[in-house]
């Protein structure tokens, strides 16, 4: 992604406003005590969290011993590292505000300390209370986006927006900003910064933290919402003072009450083995009607292809129940940022207004963990459902399946089959109404003595007798972070 962008440069008419976390930050040491103008590495105070297998989000060193990120963050499954430049720290200790629904932020605690350098030194944070009025009066700000699949960071422009844009209920009050470019492909992560570069009387300029992303849609060009930091320089100065003193875990109203990454589903209520028991929904809108599955009791898995990205446009009927059109608002749509017309990620979710409780009725189970994710897909048979009506009922029929040879399903199709896609064969006897968009690909397994019906894909596209699936488990860290995140 090439991005231009010209550095905000302010300068604050007292010093008394300036009291820094840690005396060196948001430079390095050759601009501290050289005269020289060169650019800031931005990337010196960036950091990478990430579990066994993927990055996760983003957080910033703002100490030598601490990266400060998004509570949400720190929910994300898996066992966590931080990538600072080229090393990896292992964390000793996890802290969360201890009302972390509302106050998303929290630290990571690295087990041994940073070492600062040219390259790699933290970014300062205000803990002048006085500090606070400058952020509200703030207009513009600093992101740090990469592209899809370039994970190299470019600094982009924001500006605010009034709260309202945002609607989050992880941070109280919080800085809702969005970039000036309309690029749909600039994507900011879960705990990156938003940032201001200071220019201070009588001293060197400097990058200041303002915010974290806290959520809304990873694309630039999207409102998202960043937790305020100004409001919490005592609960900062606080924790960081603690924990750098002791090294014993968190006490009780810091951590939080469950760590959802101890858990095998994304969701845990998704108990039931037949099709019949899961929750189908039924997606219309203008001149558009789709299907998904409930995931959560409040979020729906749907194809991104051909969905409107207008929430307000959209409504969700549920299967099996009495009432199964306009029973559910939309609040969110989220399609994944590197979707394409061509079918390629073609995978999308659905905010709802309220959470779907009814009796008997799940939804579908999702895996968080990778093992188990690799032992689902590496195992047959897979199964595929058909809807075969009779008069005014509807028999659902389960059929065992086994995908084919991508490359011999590209040949016939014409169309190149990525790793994160499932081709299948039409199985024989399967109704007309099998193979429709969003159509389920599930795998049954048997855990804690009971049998679960696992999500695998959704039916992206069908050619020549082929059905092509969006493999859902190949994005499950996206789907719960735009989970976690939208809470």
């Amino acid at each position: 992604m090439q991005t231009s962008f010209v550095w905000i440069f302010l300068l604050i008419s007292h010093v008394g406003a300036f009291r820094f976390l840690v005396e060196f930050c948001g430079t390095s040491i050759t601009f501290k005590t050289t005269t020289s103008h060169r650019a800031e590495k931005y990337d010196a105070w960036l950091a990478t969290i990430k579990n066994e297998t993927h990055l996760q989000c983003h957080g910033t060193l703002i100490h030598k011993h601490f990266v400060l990120t998004a509570a949400h963050c720190i929910y994300l499954p898996g066992y966590k590292t931080v990538v600072l430049g080229s090393a990896e720290y292992a964390v000793s200790n996890l802290v969360v505000h201890r009302d972390y629904k509302q106050n998303d932020i929290g630290l990571l605690k690295l087990r041994s300390r940073v070492v600062f350098t040219d390259f790699i030194y933290p970014i300062c944070i205000n803990l002048d209370k006085n500090f606070k009025r400058h952020v509200e009066n703030s207009r513009t700000f600093e992101a740090f986006a990469s592209s899809p699949g370039d994970y190299r960071l470019q600094a982009i422009r924001l500006r605010k927006l009034n709260r309202n844009n945002c609607q989050s209920s992880l941070a109280a009050n919080p800085i809702c900003a969005k970039s000036f470019s309309t690029s749909a492909s600039c994507r900011l992560e879960l705990g990156s910064p938003l940032t201001q570069y200071v220019r201070l009387p009588r001293a060197f300029p400097r990058h200041v933290q303002l915010g974290i992303r806290s959520n809304g849609s990873v694309g630039c060009n999207k409102a998202g919402a960043y937790t305020d930091l100004s409001s919490y320089v005592e609960w900062l100065e606080r924790t960081v003072k603690r924990y750098e003193e002791t090294p014993v875990v968190a006490p009780k109203e810091e951590k939080p009450k469950q760590m959802p990454s101890q858990g095998i589903w994304l969701y845990e209520n998704c108990s039931g083995n037949t099709l019949s028991t899961k929750l189908r929904a039924f997606i219309y809108g203008l001149n558009f009607e789709g299907q998904g599955w409930l995931i959560t009791d409040r979020f729906v898995i749907t194809n991104a292809i051909g969905l409107p990205d207008d929430a307000a446009s959209l409504d969700v009927g549920l299967a099996g129940t009495p009432r199964s059109y306009d029973e559910f608002r939309v609040l969110s749509v989220f399609k994944h940022p590197a979707f394409s017309q061509d079918f390629k990620n073609d995978i999308a979710i659905l905010k709802l207004n309220r959470p779907v409780t009814i009796d008997k009725m799940k939804p579908l189970c999702m895996f968080t963990q990778k093992k188990h994710q690799e032992s689902a897909q590496s195992t047959l048979p897979f199964t595929v459902f058909d809807y075969v009506q009779a008069g005014d009922h509807i028999t659902i029929l389960e059929k065992d399946v086994a995908p084919i040879n991508p490359r011999y399903c590209s040949y016939i199709i014409g169309n190149t089959i990525e790793a994160n896609q499932i081709c299948l064969q039409t199985p024989q006897g399967m109704s007309h109404n099998y193979g429709n968009r969003g159509d389920l690909l599930a795998k049954k397994i048997m855990y804690t003595g009971k049998e679960w019906i696992v999500v695998l894909g959704i039916v992206s596209y069908t050619s020549k007798g082929l059905q092509v699936f969006t493999n859902v488990i190949e994005h499950t860290d996206w789907i719960t972070q735009i989970v976690t995140s939208n809470q």
